[in-house]
């Protein structure tokens, strides 16, 4: 007799509740049990099949024969399901031969559920099995499976050539990039085998390329002769293959391992798109790479060199290497939709790389942007390591330069630069404006302000201009939009809003975070005496209000016409207001549709994201407040 822990004996007497009420459905066979050395329990069950099968399905039995496999923290490790024969062994979703791939992530199980929600999927799962439609057309397709049995990893970049089914199967190379002594490689570039691959000697960073025009087994072989058995069952003979691994023994510096990149049409991202390439990298070891060189020296050719061939593939095991997906074609973005996917190919000008400036140019480069051009001539100084994007490795480098360091590393593509140059001497004519799609001021200085003011009347700038800055204590944030065709720059529009807003409500908290009455605010220097004012913020304030600004910033190019511009004015949800503050209606606009304004030239938006009512109130003939209070 077994000692069940908790979790398995709530499995045990959930099945067997299950069970109870499954009218024949569902049977318990036998007692748990465990195998030597597991603590898991394992249970026998048969569940009733027979309705499931159709025409083209998985040729299911009346009853089908599984075991459980149960973890002693039971509900919440996902219990195991296999078929207790391997008859469908090279069917999608059966992996080993028996064991049944229930769900696509770890997340998809609920614990909370149990067996009865495990049972479910099993249902569900024969279900599509009995019709064939668990890779159905109209779904992204699930790969097959190669067990990683190396400690080399390969990220994919680049997209695969494109190679048609049925057609001529694709040879050449695939160009790595190494990275992490050897341990991880990029591949960023393809070349076929009739492209000149230059004057190239052995290289440890040399992998041969295989694509195949037909789909190999759910499950890779773990044996060499099995994966040649499969490759010549997809159309690859063996003369072919002796050529590319005698071109990989060629090319692969002696003392490395040997690495063959083998595709096959077994992908698809979405419904109703071609097969693409599904991709694995076969490692051959450094021993086996010595013995498949000697054999590839003295045999000649595919035909002599045979024998001693088949032996070392029957005696060799497959190296699977890990293989991590970054292709656009079959990979999707995790901000596919979000409100910075308008940033994605462009070419954005960057002022100020500081405590904003820096979050920011991150927010862009992750975003997807194609170029960032960053200016700013200040250095890194230790007490700015507390909000902004720098190290202590940093200190004392101008920040624009240290910043590209950072961003470089990120390793994602976008061309960073950068550019030390003081904004306050000269601004725009400093600059090709022609290079870029996007200006986005970040400096928080009036000085560049009214330097762009000024040279905005003389200097036509046919991209949009984003400025943000944020009040003393960050407890508010101000972005500006300006569209090309727009007359005036950020300056002229904040005291333009000033005065309008002023006249509107002088009491308004966001006119006291902005416009502060002489001697209401206190000056804030870091070091008092000798340093610059600025303004009280954690990291965790300048991350909210960077990317809070941005995602509105980037909204408003959309939204806008050329000869607009736009002001959003925005409250901190953690900033405390007064009773009186909070009443709703206080700048109920007047007119034949209170709350709902249009104005040719220029809104201005008042967003205090925590508040529960939205009104909109006319400030004057050309600007517009969206009070949020």
């Amino acid at each position: 007799m077994i000692e069940l822990s908790q979790g398995q004996a709530l499995a045990l007497d959930q099945l067997i509740d299950i069970a109870a009420r499954s009218d024949g459905a569902l049977e318990v066979i036998g007692e748990p049990y465990q195998k030597e050395g597991e603590r898991e329990v394992w249970l026998r069950i048969a569940i009733e099949t027979r309705g499931y099968r159709h025409p083209g399905g998985m040729p299911l039995r009346d009853r089908e024969p599984l075991a459980l496999r149960i973890h002693p923290d039971f509900p919440f490790r996902k219990p195991e399901v296999y078929f207790r024969h391997k008859r469908y062994k090279g069917y999608p979703h059966v992996q080993w031969g028996s064991y049944i791939c229930l769900y696509q992530s770890q997340g998809e199980y609920a614990p909370a559920d149990g067996m009865f929600g495990l049972l479910e999927r099993v249902r569900i799962w024969m279900q599509a099995a009995g019709k064939g439609e668990l890779d159905p057309v109209d779904a992204p397709l699930h790969p097959p499976v190669a067990y990683v049995t190396s400690q080399t990893a390969f990220v994919v970049r680049a997209n695969t050539p494109v190679v048609e089914q049925g057609g001529q199967i694709w040879f050449g190379r695939a160009s790595l990039k190494r990275l992490d002594e050897g341990r991880r490689f990029d591949l960023v570039g393809w070349s076929h085998v009739s492209e000149d691959w230059g004057d190239e000697h052995r290289t440890n960073d040399f992998a041969g390329a295989v694509l195949l025009t037909a789909p190999l087994g759910s499950e890779y072989p773990k044996k060499v002769s099995d994966l040649t058995d499969a490759l010549e069952g997809a159309g690859l003979s063996f003369g072919d293959l002796y050529v590319m691994l005698r071109i990989v023994s060629t090319m692969t510096a002696d003392g490395s391992p040997g690495y063959l990149v083998l595709g096959a049409p077994m992908r698809r991202r979405a419904a109703g798109e071609p097969l693409k390439q599904h991709l694995t990298v076969w490692e051959i070891g450094i021993d086996p790479m010595r013995a498949l060189r000697e054999i590839i020296r003295t045999g000649g050719n595919a035909e002599a060199a045979r024998g001693e061939l088949v032996k070392w593939l029957v005696e060799a095991d497959v190296l699977w290497c890990a293989l991590m997906e970054d292709r656009q074609e079959i990979v999707q973005r995790r901000d596919e939709s979000s409100p910075l996917a308008p940033i994605r190919g462009k070419r954005i000008l960057l002022l100020g790389c500081g405590a904003l400036g820096s979050a920011v140019a991150e927010m862009l480069v992750r975003a997807g942007a194609y170029q960032l051009h960053l200016v700013d001539y200040a250095k890194v100084r230790p007490g700015v390591l507390v909000r902004q994007r720098y190290a202590d490795s940093d200190i004392g480098q101008i920040k624009s330069h240290a910043l590209k360091g950072r961003l470089d590393a990120l390793g994602l593509p976008c061309e960073v630069s950068a550019d030390a140059h003081d904004l306050s001497l000269i601004a725009l004519p400093h600059f090709n404006l022609g290079d870029f799609d996007l200006m986005i001021d970040a400096t928080a200085s009036t000085q560049v302000t009214n330097r762009l003011e000024r040279d905005l009347n003389n200097t036509k700038l046919a991209i949009p201009l984003l400025a943000m800055t944020i009040s003393a204590t960050a407890g508010h944030g101000c972005v500006v939009v300006r569209m090309p065709e727009f007359l005036g720059g950020p300056h002229g529009l904040l005291r333009q809003a000033k005065l309008e807003a002023v006249a509107r409500n002088p009491n308004h908290p966001l006119i006291a975070a902005f416009w502060p009455k002489p001697g209401s605010t206190n000056i804030f220097q870091p070091e008092p005496g000798c340093s610059e004012p600025t303004f009280i913020a954690s990291s965790a304030d300048i991350d909210y209000h960077a990317s809070a600004m941005l995602n509105v910033g980037v909204a408003h190019l959309a939204e806008l016409d050329s000869n607009q511009a736009a002001m959003d004015l925005m409250t901190a949800p953690w900033v405390r207001r007064t009773p009186q503050e909070h009443r709703p209606g206080r700048l109920q606009g007047k007119g034949k549709h209170p709350g709902q304004f249009s104005t040719r030239k220029t809104r201005i938006c008042w967003s205090i994201f925590s508040a529960p009512q939205h009104n909109e109130c006319d400030f004057g003939p050309r600007l517009l407040i969206r009070d949020q209070c």
